[in-house]
């Protein structure tokens, strides 16, 4: 059984996505990790600035706020790939 899910339409026909609709999806996955990679950097620079601190590898694993934020840029960017195929034209 095979599915084929793109399509070299100029317009992508429904359950399907073109070329334009991947690129724009792309696009998106790098707007949508700026805000995640934006906490990260600030909660390993809150760490790394405490007084008399020893920089370690614990030091650079996620918290549990910055793994939420990963939960959600995975889920909007699952999100945004499925709007494309749903808001493709008949």
């Amino acid at each position: 059984m095979k599915i084929d899910l793109y399509s070299e339409a100029k317009v992508s026909p429904r359950g399907k996505v073109n070329r334009e609709d991947l690129t724009r999806w792309v696009n998106n996955l790098l707007i949508f990790l700026a805000p995640v990679g934006i906490l990260y950097t600030t909660s390993i620079l809150g760490i790394l600035q405490q007084p008399d601190h020893l920089i370690s590898l614990k030091d650079f694993v996620p918290s549990k706020m910055v793994q939420g934020g990963m939960i959600v840029y995975v889920l909007s960017t699952i999100q945004d790939l499925l709007r494309k195929f749903m808001d493709s034209k008949k």
